[in-house]
């Protein structure tokens, strides 16, 4: 008797229609480091199943962290005939925080001082045409400042392109559900309408919904000048 055919998923991730372009900065201090808490090497892994282009960096102090904006910003699209210079490129920041900034590998730097480190990723002269997104996945990263100061910068008539969003864990979040947190966003970031902020809402919706979490966006919004905030606590 013939055997049924039984179908079965591809093994290999392909690129997603509506893909992003994910860089990774881990920034741990060296316990992280040696206990192996990071979320670099999951966002690599389900990035790129879920169809993403992800790329991890470890970061290790201020001078790598602005070096490595330096890096990522000088990507060129047209290296790559198949690329689109359109998709959303995305900077995803993971470190120890507070309400005053971020720790960076060993060095702690205040929001101020971190918005003059991503000035390369905010450059108008960015080949790289897509939407510009930073994720802060940090503890009370809801309480970041780096918005008012990327504000503070836009409106100083400097010539710097600030990030059409940033979104941001909410509290204290332990690492394993962040990294399960934000495998959700990416899953579901791909099928909004970043210019009707109702649909992202919608999504930041559904992550709190499943548990592990809640997230906020800072949204930029050129007529106003400023970022404004959305909270799905």
């Amino acid at each position: 008797m013939a055997r049924s055919r039984i179908g079965r998923a591809s093994l290999a991730p392909g690129r997603r229609d509506n893909y992003l372009r994910i860089f990774v900065l881990e920034c741990p201090d060296p316990l992280d480091a040696l206990q192996g808490r990071s979320e670099g090497p999951v966002m690599s892994a389900i990035g790129k199943l879920i169809g993403h282009e992800v790329l991890t960096f470890l970061v290790r102090s201020k001078r790598e962290f602005t070096e490595t904006c330096r890096y990522v910003s000088s990507i060129d699209p047209d290296h790559d005939e198949l690329s689109k210079p359109d998709r959303p490129l995305c900077l995803h920041i993971s470190a120890h925080g507070n309400q005053k900034g971020l720790g960076i590998g060993a060095d702690f730097v205040e929001w101020d001082d971190l918005a003059t480190s991503l000035r390369a990723f905010l450059s108008t002269d960015m080949q790289h045409k897509g939407k510009r997104i930073v994720v802060l996945s940090a503890c009370q990263a809801e309480q970041q400042e780096l918005s008012t100061s990327i504000q503070k910068l836009a409106n100083s008539r400097r010539p710097i392109s600030p990030p059409k969003y940033l979104f941001c864990t909410s509290g204290n979040v332990a690492w394993q559900n962040a990294a399960v947190g934000w495998t959700l966003f990416y899953h579901l970031l791909p099928t909004l309408e970043l210019e009707k902020k109702e649909t992202v809402q919608k999504a930041l919706d559904k992550i709190r919904d499943v548990g592990v979490g809640s997230f906020v966006y800072f949204r930029w919004d050129d007529g106003k000048r400023k970022y404004l905030r959305y909270a799905a606590i």
